[in-house]
């Protein structure tokens, strides 16, 4: 079974891992070419090909290298499971502490990318960027103006940026305002969920129909915020 995760399919058609497949470099151009045939070959290779986006990078993706796939949306999340609290981990226990003690809690559970690398131009990252600053700066736009709000914002340490938003954060001077947790398993994340007031997928600044970020916040009945532009 086949199901990509990254759009554009990683190691074939992903916006970083084109750079490397043309880069100036013969030795990171070779290297990332003997990737992408033998990724090819293992896609052609598997008895079942699952693409989620139905429009855009990733079906192109498939076509070029000449494969049908199934089209299947996002699967729903169910989660039915009875919580154990006795096995909560610690950091699961030190969040829904922080959520408690707060009247409103913002949730964001998406990866950190949204400093452009050096080998991106502008007009390409504005395509790929989730632009988690966004949020951070709205969040601080709202504290400017709610100075005295019982609020938080959940964030979690994951994704290339993380340490640049944590200095956002910073340079905001907001940082007492937000939870940092580290990364964790998910059935412990849709508990965070569960008892924050809201939560934030990704703003994407192309049509990109949201995934399974968004389908979580859903499935736990919390309102969801997402960046979501079709024209």
């Amino acid at each position: 079974l086949f199901f990509p995760y990254s759009i554009g399919i990683e190691n074939v058609n992903e916006d970083f891992f084109k750079k490397y497949r043309t880069s100036k470099n013969p030795l990171i151009r070779y290297l990332a070419n003997q990737m992408y045939q033998m990724q090819v070959k293992g896609i052609r290779n598997a008895k079942t090909i699952i693409n989620t986006e139905f429009l855009g990078s990733t079906t192109e993706a498939f076509r070029e290298i000449d494969v049908k796939p199934k089209n299947i949306p996002v699967p729903f999340v169910y989660p039915f499971e009875k919580v154990n609290k006795n096995k909560f981990s610690k950091n699961l226990r030190f969040a829904l502490q922080k959520i408690n003690e707060n009247d409103f809690v913002i949730v964001c559970h998406s990866r950190h990318q949204w400093i452009c690398p050096k080998n991106f131009i502008k007009k390409e990252w504005k395509d790929v960027s989730k632009n988690n600053d966004w949020l951070i700066k709205s969040y601080g736009e709202f504290l400017r103006l709610r100075p005295n709000a019982n609020s938080l914002l959940i964030l979690f340490e994951y994704g290339e940026d993380y340490l640049q938003s944590k200095q956002l954060c910073e340079k905001l001077k907001i940082e007492s305002k937000i939870t940092w947790i580290p990364c964790m398993d998910r059935k412990e994340i849709l508990q965070i969920i569960k008892c924050s007031s809201v939560g934030v997928g990704e703003f994407y600044d192309k049509d990109i129909m949201w995934g399974g970020t968004a389908w979580e916040i859903i499935s736990k009945g919390c309102p969801l915020i997402q960046g979501l532009r079709i024209n």
